[in-house]
C-alpha cells in the first residue's frame, strides 16, 4: 500500500504560527477562576453551550469539566457541585417553608380557638360561621400532613368496565 499523499496547503498551515488566546499556550489549564464563572452561570439556570460561550472557553472543554472535572489539579466536576448545591439550596427552601407552615399553623389555630370561644358561649349560631370553622380546622388538619378526604378505590371487572364505556364485545 502506498501512504497517502499529504496535501500541500494542510502542511503549509502546520508550518503557520498557532493563534493562541493570550496568556496561554497550547493545551493550557482553564484558570479556576473561569470554572468558577462556568459553575456560576450554569447554577443559575444558562445551558452548557452558552455558559461556555459566554465565559470564552469551547463547549468540549466545558463539557469536560462539567462531566470530569480536572483530578491533577482537585477541580471536581462541575456536575456534581451542582448537585450539592441543588441539595443545599432545597433544604434551606425546606426549613423556610416549615417555619412559614408552623407560622401559618399559629395563625388558624388562634382563629380556630376564638371561634371556638364564641360557639361554647352561643355567639355563633349561623350556619356560615360553623362553615368557616370547619373549613380551618381542615385546613390545620391538612397543614399538618393529616388526610380530610377519604378516596374510596373502586375494582371494575371488565363486564362492568364494558357496561360503562358502553362497549360490548361481540361474539361470532
Amino acid at each position: 500500500m502506498m501512504a497517502k499523499a499529504m496535501n500541500q496547503k494542510s502542511l503549509d498551515n502546520l508550518k503557520k504560527p498557532k493563534r493562541y488566546k493570550s496568556g496561554h499556550g497550547y493545551r493550557y489549564a482553564v484558570p479556576v477562576t473561569t470554572i468558577n464563572n462556568l459553575f456560576q452561570l450554569l447554577s443559575d439556570g444558562m445551558t452548557l453551550k452558552k455558559a461556555s460561550d459566554k465565559c470564552d472557553i469551547c463547549y468540549e472543554t466545558a463539557k469536560k469539566y462539567f462531566e470530569k472535572g480536572d483530578d491533577k489539579r482537585g477541580i471536581k466536576p462541575l456536575k456534581m457541585r451542582l448537585v450539592q448545591f441543588q441539595s443545599k439550596v432545597d433544604k434551606k427552601f425546606e426549613e423556610k417553608l416549615l417555619d412559614k407552615r408552623e407560622e401559618y399553623l399559629g395563625i388558624i389555630d388562634d382563629v380556630v380557638e376564638k371561634l371556638k370561644g364564641l360557639l361554647e358561649n352561643g355567639v355563633l349560631l349561623e350556619k356560615a360561621s360553623l362553615t368557616q370553622l370547619k373549613s380551618y380546622m381542615e385546613l390545620s388538619i391538612k397543614l399538618r400532613g393529616g388526610v380530610t378526604e377519604v378516596h374510596e378505590e373502586t375494582m371494575f371487572t371488565a363486564e362492568q368496565l364494558a357496561d360503562i364505556t358502553g362497549t360490548e364485545e361481540k361474539s361470532d
